[in-house]
């Protein structure tokens, strides 16, 4: 999402992933760990029943307390899981790729197809697991209802940091910005240096274009952005807990 101009994006957005590995959470059955989205994202969970744009991999079955495995699958379980989600993966395939299909058509036919694949999900859990995948699923919701929430009000603060920069200002930040993405892209390039090495030099550029960026913001506008970076950055407060 958009909501300021490429000349005061934060150039430390992209330091962050590189050593941050951001993943969207998952409650389905992955190869992947199960990890809150970060502040920013706009997250598409997997959550039990939906399904994903490509197929599942086949990891080795994980134990039932393994936090990858929420629902505490069985190694059996865990099998026939996948199998159903991957037995509809075609249909999924087809709809998200079709060329003939408004996006609102799209969604209702994948969430059409989702509640085909649940009746089949559910039908290989016990009870007690179905309590659960309903009691994740209802947080994931919450999840997504937070999400959204902090993006419009990041994108409402960011329209209005916009609105109030002169012409000059944006000239000049889009130079500061142009002067440092190069410096940024040959330190992510640099294969000499570990990842570790990387974040710490390139939190030292960020430090030196957030000092140049506040030179050219009013006092209020640095005030704005500190707030917009604040909600970037405070982890969304959605329990974990089973």
């Amino acid at each position: 999402m958009n909501y300021q101009p490429v000349a005061i994006r934060s150039l430390l957005r992209s330091a962050a992933m590189l050593a941050a590995g951001i993943a969207v959470g998952s409650i389905a059955l992955t190869a992947h760990a199960q990890t809150a989205p970060g502040p920013m994202t706009s997250p598409t969970p997997v959550v039990p029943g939906q399904l994903t744009p490509s197929a599942p991999s086949q990891p080795q079955a994980l134990g039932l307390n393994d936090p990858r495995n929420p629902l505490h699958l069985t190694p059996d379980q865990q099998r026939k899981w996948i199998a159903t989600q991957m037995k509809y993966q075609p249909q999924a395939q087809a709809i998200l790729q079709s060329a003939s299909l408004k996006p609102d058509q799209k969604r209702a036919q994948f969430e059409s197809l989702s509640k085909k694949v649940d009746v089949e999900l559910n039908a290989i859990l016990t009870p007690s697991q179905r309590a659960l995948k309903q009691k994740l699923m209802a947080r994931q919701a919450k999840l997504q209802q937070e999400v959204g929430s902090r993006n419009a009000q990041i994108q409402k603060m960011g329209a209005q940091l916009n609105g109030s920069l002169t012409a000059d200002q944006k000239k000049r930040l889009g130079a500061l910005s142009a002067k440092m993405k190069p410096q940024v892209e040959k330190l992510m390039a640099d294969k000499s240096l570990t990842p570790q090495q990387k974040q710490a030099k390139i939190n030292i550029l960020g430090q030196s274009y957030i000092k140049a960026r506040d030179q050219i913001l009013t006092p209020s506008q640095r005030a704005l952005m500190l707030k917009i970076q604040k909600l970037q950055t405070t982890p969304l407060n959605v329990s974990t807990a089973q």
